[in-house]
């Protein structure tokens, strides 16, 4: 067991290894804990109250699956099921998941490539993806990952889903429900993704769509361009948000129907995709100064200035 010591609390990088670490998939195993999947082993990590971070590193004991090694390992979903990693392909369809120290393929399917951008979750005891786009629309679908034969099922829902489906969706899941916000929508008569100007539920429990309201405000002002680059990240039942080129952040909480809006400050500029909240400590992969490598950087979200706070959607009148 290794032990790095954070000096800083504020604005903190640690490097795994002398030399920095190759790019790595960052994920949340609980409240204290993280891994880190890279091509030739995973590191698990721990952070203590101090700010202390203590690891190990696992080679891997078998190589990784043949499909994995065309594409990069931060582009995969993740999500935990009964304490075990899943990573799903993109678009939909190949599976893995994390035992006995290998990554190994677990499905008797294809890579769909119809669902990009969907939400890969748990619920229950099974797996889910929900919504996405391929095949020049976006979706509204359902599937759930069917254990037995290794394949994805279409599952069927009620209420009112998003109008010609989700794409680059915020999804934030709080219970038995998923909230989905600032998305865009495609048909396959569609030239163009139209934005969607409602916030949704969806009840997993009982496979039902609820539309809760407009949006204070409208993804219309973004492109999909920006949206893609917009980093979003859970925290707890909410959702941190920074679109490129803005001086603020947002924390949205679409349970509570509020928004917080923080000052952003530099030490957030090199924060993407790949990142993960441990407590109120966002953790994320901060490339090195040989921009070969990476290292371990956090920033702790307590010390930065709330602007003003508003309410994510408008009265249900609006709907």
């Amino acid at each position: 067991m290794r032990s790095l010591l954070f000096t800083v609390l504020f604005f903190s990088i640690c490097s795994f290894g002398q030399d920095g670490i190759s790019e790595a998939l960052i994920v949340k195993k609980d409240s204290i804990s993280f891994y880190s999947f890279t091509t030739e082993g995973v590191y698990e990590s721990t952070l203590s109250s101090d700010s202390e971070i203590n690891y190990t590193f696992s080679k891997y004991s078998t190589p990784l699956p043949k499909t994995l090694k065309k594409i990069e390992i931060n582009s995969l979903e993740t999500t935990i099921l009964n304490d075990i990693v899943y990573f799903l392909y993109p678009g939909g369809g190949i599976l893995y998941k994390y035992f006995e120290n290998s990554i190994i393929r677990i499905d008797d399917s294809f890579a769909h490539r119809n669902q990009f951008s969907g939400f890969f979750f748990s619920h229950d005891n099974e797996l889910y993806l929900l919504g996405g786009y391929g095949y020049w629309s976006s979706k509204n679908l359902l599937t759930k990952f069917n254990f037995q034969s290794g394949s994805w099922d279409v599952v069927n829902t009620k209420g009112v889903p998003p109008n010609n489906g989700i794409d680059q969706g915020s999804y934030i899941k709080s219970g038995n429900s998923i909230y989905v916000f600032d998305f865009f929508s495609r048909s396959a008569n569609n030239i163009k993704e139209v934005p969607n100007p409602f916030l949704f539920e969806f009840d997993v429990a009982n496979k039902t769509w609820i539309n809760k309201g407009r949006l204070k405000e409208s993804p219309a002002k973004n492109s999909v361009e920006s949206t893609i680059l917009t980093v979003r990240t859970a925290y707890g039942e909410s959702l941190f948000s920074m679109s490129p080129g803005k001086d603020t952040f947002r924390i949205i909480n679409p349970k509570k129907n509020m928004v917080s809006i923080f000052e952003k400050e530099n030490s957030l500029s090199k924060i993407n995709e790949n990142s993960i909240f441990i407590g109120n400590n966002l953790v994320y992969l901060s490339k090195s100064a040989d921009n070969l490598t990476f290292k371990i950087a956090l920033v702790n979200l307590n010390n930065f200035k709330i602007n003003e706070t508003i309410k994510l959607a408008l009265d249900k009148k609006e709907i």
